[in-house]
């Protein structure tokens, strides 16, 4: 069971850490490790050999490890497959709940995931668990419910959720396309349908063609495959693209481009090259797949091109029907137009596609928007969700506000939850690393990009440590310089509010120490 600094988790005398490592980010979790050792060591004697007592005894009757050798997993993946369970649970509770106890759960854990995922290795034992206890997400009732699953590897609370009946039959109805949240709800309460065979069977609840599609394929699209396999959708689409406009360019974002081994489905992020010859493909520097020298002689004259204005707006209404005709879009989830903006700042399509006759029916996500702001919508579609949160808010602290659409530069005292203006235009940032440029933070890759500890100045300190933020925002003039002061005059302001819970801290220890 143990793998933490051997018997009892004391470390050894040099507090060394020895785990396996592979699932998380190893200096991160020796960094934690080495925390965890310097609080204990503050500790009165008594109570240090206490806690060393209670984590052997833990680590004796521990039965995750079991678990999860009998399951052919790691502790690592069933604390992690337990904790996105019960975040999944409660997220489905939400649409039932008045009560308090269930809003808000889930966003919390979705945030003990990101921090389990990045600090939690492939095997620990108890010592180890204790000194998660500081991180972001994981409070008192967390740690109770890690040591729980350490000693019975089991976790009651998601039981007892997970095996009421509406919510299995829940789980089970929102795997459909179309199907959300209420109207499974519906199908349940109202037409007594409990699974998908049961909605399969019953074709006159389905109203949408693009559910029917995707019912008619189901297996198939619910079944996770190989980055190599996104690759080849990624180089298909880039080929039809070019087919459709010598200037369409494509690039697979999501899971995909974080590095994950295996996807759910195919994310892929279209723009139009600027007309400029020789210019590189906006956000990605030289394109990887150049288009041949016969596509580039039958581009149409500047006049009489179609997109010459960067009209990605049009950019699905010319590529579709290449992807029909070729084969590889099979059937359409979403119309012609797909989803937009009201403003059209970009359209979106859904489809079911395969790569041939023998191959199994995919979903693909289509997203296009404007080559000026292509950086930005890469870094939103790449993600992680937790990462894309905390960079925005750095954003905002520092003056800019980021999003899909590109970086914009906030007027002077604008407020922190206001809306961005409408007039604002957006800053000319051809590449990812020109946004984390101009932020003046760290440019981290695709792979790294997991929660806000990975939000980093230049010197690799994380962002959202108060004295780094706010000294970010100082030097480079942001909403959090002139805030800082005005907002600690009038009492609000989360930065002010951060500010002078630690300037008490400081004063309250210094008194502490002057005491005889």
């Amino acid at each position: 069971a143990g793998g933490v600094g051997g018997d009892g988790g004391g470390g050894g005398d040099d507090g060394a850490l020895v785990l396996h490592v592979a699932g998380c980010d190893e200096r991160k979790v020796n960094a934690q490790w080495q925390n965890e050792q310097r609080r204990l060591s503050s500790l009165p004697k008594g109570e240090r050999e206490q806690l060393e007592w209670d984590d052997a005894a833990c680590d004796e009757d521990a039965q995750l490890p079991l678990v999860a050798a009998e399951r052919g997993m790691t502790s690592r993946e069933v604390v992690l497959e337990a904790f996105t369970a019960l975040s999944s649970c409660y997220k489905a509770h939400k649409h039932q709940a008045d009560n308090g106890e269930k809003k808000g759960r889930e966003y919390h854990y979705r945030q003990v995931l990101t921090s389990l995922e990045t600090y939690l290795p492939d095997e620990f034992n108890a010592a180890y668990l204790r000194a998660l206890g500081p991180l972001h997400g994981v409070g008192k009732e967390t740690m109770e419910k890690l040591h729980e699953l350490y000693r019975t590897g089991r976790l009651a609370r998601y039981e007892k959720l997970a095996n009421d009946p509406m919510m299995v039959a829940l789980r089970d109805l929102k795997r459909v396309w179309g199907v959300g949240k209420v109207r499974a709800w519906e199908l349940i309460e109202k037409h007594g349908v409990r699974s998908v065979e049961q909605l399969k069977a019953r074709p006159s609840l389905v109203t949408k063609e693009g559910t029917k599609h995707y019912l008619a394929h189901f297996e198939e699209l619910n079944t996770p495959f190989s980055r190599h396999e996104v690759e080849q959708h990624e180089a298909r689409v880039a080929e039809l693209a070019r087919r459709a406009h010598p200037r369409l360019r494509a690039l697979a974002t999501g899971s995909y481009r974080r590095g994950e081994l295996f996807c759910d489905d195919v994310d892929l992020v279209l723009w139009i090259e600027p007309a400029a010859a020789g210019a590189p493909a906006l956000g990605m520097g030289p394109d990887p797949n150049p288009p041949s020298s016969a596509e580039s002689s039958s581009a149409e004259s500047e006049s009489s091109d179609p997109l010459s204005r960067d009209d990605y707006t049009r950019v699905i209404e010319l590529l579709l029907p290449v992807l029909k005709a070729s084969g590889y879009l099979v059937h359409e989830l979403t119309g012609m137009g797909g989803f937009g903006n009201p403003d059209g700042t970009h359209t979106t399509h859904m489809g079911i596609v395969r790569l041939g006759p023998d191959t199994q029916h995919r979903r693909i996500d289509i997203k296009v928007y404007p080559s000026a702001t292509i950086s930005a919508a890469i870094i939103h579609f790449t993600g992680s969700a937790q990462f894309n949160r905390f960079l925005s808010r750095a954003a905002r602290e520092l003056g800019y506000y980021l999003s899909s659409d590109g970086l914009f530069k906030l007027p002077p005292n604008h407020p922190t939850r206001a809306p961005r203006p409408p007039n604002l235009a957006p800053l000319r940032c051809p590449e990812e690393r020109d946004i984390f440029d101009r932020l003046g933070l760290l440019y981290v890759e695709p792979t790294r990009r997991k929660d806000k500890s990975d939000v980093l100045l230049p010197d690799g300190t994380p962002f959202w440590s108060t004295k780094a933020g706010a000294a970010a925002g100082a030097a480079l003039g942001g909403v959090a310089a002139g805030r800082s002061a005005s907002a600690a005059a009038r009492g609000s302001g989360w930065l002010a509010r951060k500010l002078r819970c630690t300037s008490s801290a400081a004063r309250s220890s210094g008194r502490r120490a002057a005491r005889p």
